[in-house]
């Protein structure tokens, strides 16, 4: 065996090792922007949902609101009337 068959081994090892490191680190970084991507969507669904429960809330305190002025309305005039 020769110096530089055993060098040449040695390299291609290290250049073997060093080309699985990356790719196990483009993957990570794959998976990572995967979850930030789910992640964001979740937000998305979330803040709509917390915008729709807003919108109903108001709804009904308008509802309600409507309903408490007309029946207070109704209740002096009936007091006028009497």
């Amino acid at each position: 065996m020769s110096i530089f068959s055993v060098s040449t081994q040695k390299y291609s090892s290290v250049a073997t090792e060093a080309k699985a490191r990356k790719l196990q680190k483009e993957q990570s970084e794959s998976a990572k922007f995967q979850n930030a991507l789910a992640n964001n969507e979740k937000t998305k669904d979330i803040a709509q949902n917390l915008q729709r429960l807003e919108l109903t809330k108001d709804t009904q305190q308008s509802i309600y609101s409507v309903k408490f002025k007309d029946k207070n309305c109704a209740t002096r005039r009936h007091n006028k009337d009497n």
